[in-house]
Protein backbone atom coordinates (compact mmCIF):
# COMPACT_ATOMS: atom_id res chain seq x y z
CA UNK A 1 0.00 0.00 0.00
CA UNK A 2 1.79 3.61 -0.96
CA UNK A 3 2.17 6.24 1.52
CA UNK A 4 -0.96 8.36 0.02
CA UNK A 5 -3.31 5.21 0.60
CA UNK A 6 -2.23 4.85 4.18
CA UNK A 7 -2.70 9.05 4.65
CA UNK A 8 -6.13 8.73 3.17
CA UNK A 9 -7.04 5.56 5.40
CA UNK A 10 -5.84 7.07 8.18
CA UNK A 11 -7.67 10.91 7.75
CA UNK A 12 -10.83 8.82 6.89
CA UNK A 13 -10.59 7.02 10.08
CA UNK A 14 -10.16 3.60 9.08
CA UNK A 15 -6.74 3.38 10.73
CA UNK A 16 -5.25 4.91 13.71
CA UNK A 17 -2.15 7.67 13.55
CA UNK A 18 -0.63 5.08 15.44
CA UNK A 19 -1.31 2.40 12.77
CA UNK A 20 -0.93 4.33 10.14
CA UNK A 21 2.73 5.25 11.78
CA UNK A 22 3.38 1.47 12.22
CA UNK A 23 2.81 0.85 8.56
CA UNK A 24 5.40 3.62 7.60
CA UNK A 25 7.73 2.37 9.57
CA UNK A 26 7.28 -1.34 7.86
CA UNK A 27 7.51 0.17 4.32
CA UNK A 28 10.50 1.63 5.13
CA UNK A 29 12.03 -1.22 6.24
CA UNK A 30 11.15 -2.87 3.60
CA UNK A 31 13.18 -0.33 0.91
CA UNK A 32 16.13 -1.39 3.42
CA UNK A 33 15.92 -5.41 3.00
CA UNK A 34 17.77 -5.79 -0.41
CA UNK A 35 19.95 -2.43 -1.45
CA UNK A 36 21.92 -3.99 -4.11
CA UNK A 37 25.75 -4.26 -4.04
CA UNK A 38 25.83 -4.49 -0.25
CA UNK A 39 26.52 -8.55 -0.24
CA UNK A 40 29.58 -9.23 -2.65
CA UNK A 41 28.98 -12.89 -2.73
CA UNK A 42 26.30 -13.21 -5.32
CA UNK A 43 27.76 -15.89 -7.25
CA UNK A 44 28.46 -18.69 -4.17
CA UNK A 45 26.03 -19.72 -1.34
CA UNK A 46 29.29 -20.63 0.62
CA UNK A 47 30.97 -17.37 -0.12
CA UNK A 48 27.53 -15.99 1.07
CA UNK A 49 28.06 -17.40 4.67
CA UNK A 50 31.80 -16.88 4.88
CA UNK A 51 30.80 -12.70 3.65
CA UNK A 52 27.88 -12.87 6.52
CA UNK A 53 29.54 -14.62 9.05
CA UNK A 54 32.91 -12.35 9.28
CA UNK A 55 30.55 -8.85 8.76
CA UNK A 56 29.06 -7.05 12.06
CA UNK A 57 25.97 -8.17 12.96
CA UNK A 58 24.31 -4.75 13.09
CA UNK A 59 25.72 -4.64 9.08
CA UNK A 60 24.15 -7.93 8.53
CA UNK A 61 20.86 -6.77 9.98
CA UNK A 62 20.68 -3.64 8.31
CA UNK A 63 21.17 -5.02 5.26
CA UNK A 64 18.36 -8.08 5.55
CA UNK A 65 16.20 -6.63 7.65
CA UNK A 66 14.87 -7.60 11.14
CA UNK A 67 12.50 -9.52 9.41
CA UNK A 68 15.18 -11.69 7.18
CA UNK A 69 18.09 -11.54 9.51
CA UNK A 70 19.23 -14.89 11.04
CA UNK A 71 22.12 -14.24 13.00
CA UNK A 72 25.44 -16.37 12.38
CA UNK A 73 27.96 -17.10 15.21
CA UNK A 74 30.63 -15.15 13.46
CA UNK A 75 33.82 -17.60 14.28
CA UNK A 76 33.98 -19.74 10.93
CA UNK A 77 37.47 -18.16 10.47
CA UNK A 78 38.81 -19.81 13.68
CA UNK A 79 36.83 -22.78 13.86
CA UNK A 80 37.00 -23.67 9.90
CA UNK A 81 39.58 -26.39 9.81
CA UNK A 82 37.21 -28.13 12.78
CA UNK A 83 34.92 -28.39 10.18
CA UNK A 84 37.10 -29.73 7.32
CA UNK A 85 36.63 -25.97 5.80
CA UNK A 86 33.03 -26.99 4.82
CA UNK A 87 30.99 -23.85 5.79
CA UNK A 88 27.62 -25.64 5.16
CA UNK A 89 28.39 -28.11 7.96
CA UNK A 90 29.64 -25.18 10.60
CA UNK A 91 26.58 -23.46 10.44
CA UNK A 92 24.53 -26.39 10.07
CA UNK A 93 25.66 -27.40 13.42
CA UNK A 94 25.73 -23.72 15.32
CA UNK A 95 22.28 -22.55 13.68
CA UNK A 96 20.47 -25.68 12.18
CA UNK A 97 19.04 -26.92 9.09
CA UNK A 98 16.17 -24.84 9.15
CA UNK A 99 18.01 -21.49 9.36
CA UNK A 100 20.34 -22.32 7.22
CA UNK A 101 17.66 -23.29 4.62
CA UNK A 102 16.45 -19.89 5.18
CA UNK A 103 19.68 -18.15 4.45
CA UNK A 104 20.11 -20.07 1.32
CA UNK A 105 16.74 -19.22 0.13
CA UNK A 106 17.30 -15.66 1.01
CA UNK A 107 20.15 -15.81 -0.86
CA UNK A 108 18.52 -17.38 -4.08
CA UNK A 109 15.80 -15.08 -3.86
CA UNK A 110 17.05 -11.38 -3.40
CA UNK A 111 21.18 -12.05 -3.51
CA UNK A 112 22.56 -14.16 -6.42
CA UNK A 113 23.33 -13.00 -9.59
CA UNK A 114 20.55 -15.43 -11.49
CA UNK A 115 17.59 -13.57 -9.23
CA UNK A 116 18.99 -10.41 -10.10
CA UNK A 117 18.76 -11.72 -14.09
CA UNK A 118 15.02 -11.35 -13.61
Amino acid sequence: MTQEQLRMQMLAGIITEGQYKEKMDENEEEKTYFPKGEFKSTENFEDFLKEIDAMPKESVKQIMGKHHYIPTPGTYQQQAKNYDNDIKLYMEDNIGKTDLYQLEEYWKFYISDEYRKK
